[in-house]
């Protein structure tokens, strides 16, 4: 049997669920199922894990999105602070930064995961991660993803020469130096050069790694990769490196 799931029916699913530890929210699969704002129903004290799969079209891209969309969103950001592992898609990681101006503490997260999409950027990153305080695991599933100058400190993407003469004369705090990751986790690890610019930059400002966990590419030289990987410098005397 096949229903619209409306507003009212999604508070009581909640509701009849008090023990509820995992939940994923799928639209992709009913396009013609009307909005529901959930970001004030998925406060539920219960939740550890939470899931949201999202199929935007194309238009969705330069966020020309209504008032509400970004009222849901910023709600739904709210009501999650309180869970202990957070998956991210591509366009999940963009609605944070479009829609969050001020991020709440998420004071209970303990694994992050991020899928990258070299269509999307990593806007969101700086000020999810310093919201973190602590996170133990950050798994990103593949690095590639979009160049743009407002990645931040997190990552490697090159910045216009007015940020660069900010940066000369202003010394900014990395997002990553008071990150307190112990296990960061690559998949999809092709070994280009940007790649392996951003492992550097990981390596090099995490200063509680433990353990690196790197699965490459099937379809690259593994052996010259590890190679690579393995040869760059540590800031965290912990820090040991194994391959997938």
């Amino acid at each position: 049997m096949v229903f619209v799931l409306d507003l009212n029916r999604f508070g009581q699913i909640l509701d009849a669920c008090p023990v509820l530890e995992e939940l994923t929210i799928r639209r992709g699969d009913f396009p013609d199922m009307p909005a529901i704002s959930v970001g004030t129903l998925v406060e539920h004290a219960s939740i550890k894990r939470l899931v949201i799969v999202t199929d935007h079209t194309d238009h969705h891209a330069d966020y020309h999105l209504s008032l509400d969309y970004f009222d849901i969103a910023i709600g739904l950001v709210a009501a999650i602070r309180n869970i202990t592992t957070l998956h991210l898609s591509p366009d999940s990681l963009e609605v944070f930064h479009f829609c969050c101006e001020s991020m709440p503490m998420f004071n209970n997260l303990l694994n992050l995961s991020i899928k990258s999409n070299k269509q999307k950027g990593w806007q969101g990153m700086p000020l999810l991660l310093k919201s973190c305080p602590i996170l133990q695991t950050l798994l990103f599933k593949g690095l590639v993803h979009k160049v743009t100058n407002r990645c931040g400190d997190a990552c490697v993407c090159s910045p216009s020469p007015s940020q660069k003469k900010m940066k000369m004369k202003k010394k900014v705090e990395c997002c990553l130096w008071t990150c307190r990751v112990k296990v960061l986790e690559i998949s999809d690890y092709g070994g280009r050069f940007r790649e392996l610019k951003q492992m550097r930059h990981f390596l090099g400002n995490l200063e509680c790694l433990e353990t690196v966990k790197v699965g490459v590419d099937p379809d690259k030289n593994s052996e010259f990769v590890r190679a690579n990987v393995t040869a760059l410098p540590r800031l965290s005397s912990k820090c040991t490196i194994q391959f997938t």
